[in-house]
């Protein structure tokens, strides 16, 4: 109740100080409190203990395409942009201004930049709202676990790397629902000849066992894989 309340009053702080931007205002807290965010945010920090703004995004990016190579499918409905220091998504950064109930924030002086900030995130309080399922959330937690020691230049650098990110032109938006697509052509691909093996292997024992009267043709095999 509490928290609902907060959010509520913060829109209405909103509302009163920019009255003729209401698409502006609607637009902005609908990425501002969305739930994926909130739980993605609470799964990273759980996993890998703190966090600023840019490991946040890194490592949410990260596990989304991991997610995506592994799976075939989308963990979340994020929307990230090439930008300056990689990934970005606005969706992340500005949810974490509203989860002061459940995040710590606290600012120090920036290493990557001497002159300026940066926000220390680390978790007070582990309560997703059931916007990922327990298999996305603890799929996130490990992988932000495997970037818990892994400096921030070094993330930086990973997350520029992969290929659907070079393939993207700067502020443009990372075509994750493609590259879901072709992951999963290829998951079903690599599926395939995983079988195909497996039965080779299977048939060759059986020969070899005297179980075969004639070795079987591969077009054979692969009428019985369906």
């Amino acid at each position: 109740m509490d928290r609902d309340f907060q959010r509520l009053k913060g829109i209405a702080e909103t509302i009163i100080r920019h009255p003729d931007n209401l698409i502006g205002i609607e637009s902005n807290l609908r990425s501002r409190f969305s739930p994926e965010a909130h739980d993605i945010i609470l799964a990273t920090l759980k996993g890998a203990g703190w966090a600023n703004l840019i490991r946040l995004q890194k490592m949410a990016f990260i596990a989304e395409v991991d997610y995506i190579e592994n799976t075939g499918q989308r963990l979340s409905s994020l929307e990230f942009r090439s930008w300056n220091f990689g990934p970005y998504s606005r969706q992340l950064n500005d949810a974490v201004y509203g989860m002061k109930d459940d995040i710590d924030l606290r600012e120090q002086s920036d290493p990557i930049n001497p002159s300026g900030r940066e926000t220390i995130l680390t978790l007070k309080d582990f309560a997703p709202v059931g916007a990922l399922d327990d298999k996305r959330l603890e799929f996130v937690e490990i992988s932000a676990g495997t970037c818990r020691y892994v400096a921030t230049e070094a993330l930086i650098r990973r997350s520029k790397s992969h290929d659907i990110y070079k393939g993207t032109p700067f502020r443009d938006r990372i075509d994750f629902e493609k590259f879901a697509r072709e992951a999963a052509t290829m998951l079903k691909k690599m599926d395939k000849s995983e079988k195909l093996a497996s039965l080779i292997r299977d048939t060759e024992k059986s020969r070899i066992n005297g179980k075969w009267k004639t070795y079987p043709t591969c077009s054979s095999l692969l009428r019985s894989m369906g």
